[in-house]
Formats: C-alpha cells, structure tokens, sequence
C-alpha cells in the first residue's frame, strides 16, 4: 500500500515539474503520424483499387459459381437479419425495371449473388463463404 501511494506522488511530481517536456515529445510522436496519416490510407486504397482491378471479379465470379445452395442461403439469411430485401436495399425499394440485376442500356442480366458480393464484399469473410464452395460445381 506504501509503495502504492509512493509511486502516486512521484508520478504527480513528475507530471507537475515536467509536464512541458512530457507534452513536447508526444507532440513530437505525433508528428509524424498526422503526415503520414494521409499517405498511409493513400496507400491502402491504392492496394484495394489494384487487387479489385487484379481479379477481384473473376474471384467473385469463381466464388459465385461454385457456391453451394447452403452459402447461398448464408447470404440470404444476412440481408434477412439486416431487413434488407433480395438485392441488399431497404425493403420496398422499387427498381427501374423491376431489378436492379437488369441493364436496360446493355442488356446485360448480372447474377444475384454475383451483385451481393460486389455490393457487399465484406460478407465473404463475415459469412465465412469459401467454407461452402463446392469442388464438383454447382449444388
């Protein structure tokens, strides 16, 4: 209990005779973490940006097809638990179209599960999804 109540005056008497000095140097650790703050998140957008544009669709796209009916139903039980509808929105949101799977422009049909994980890329490793890939192809 001494030692306590010693090492509480000593830790006030340091405070009160070199709290200038004290403030001085964290400025200075701080320092250099607010300039490379910014360079630092550069970086990692930059890394994301590349990996996405390095074969982050062909990955969904692989990932899609070979999805089990169970990983499948994961992903359904995760917008069901956010209340988001089928295509990841709040429900009741109408689409152009009546999806927002359909390009009326291109044509194009995107794949449901497809549109999830691009929209959501997170949920693959929240839903542990690689756990439900099927190695003889669609379930």
């Amino acid at each position: 209990m001494k030692f306590l109540i010693f090492l509480i005056i000593m830790v006030g008497l340091v405070s009160f005779f070199w709290h200038e000095e004290i403030g001085d140097y964290f400025s200075t650790l701080k320092q250099p973490v607010e300039n490379n703050a910014s360079d630092i998140i550069q970086e990692g957008i930059e890394k994301t940006s590349d990996w996405w544009e390095g074969g982050a669709e062909e990955y969904v796209t692989s990932l899609v097809n070979s999805l089990t009916a169970q990983g499948r139903e994961k992903i359904d039980e995760y917008l069901a638990n956010k209340e988001l509808n089928e295509y990841g929105d709040e429900e009741g949101t109408m689409y152009t179209g009546g999806t927002p799977l359909f390009n009326e422009e291109t044509g194009v049909v995107l794949e449901k599960y497809e549109f999830l994980i691009n929209k959501f890329p997170e949920i693959v490793e929240e839903l542990n999804l690689e756990q439900y890939i099927s190695t003889e192809g669609q379930d």
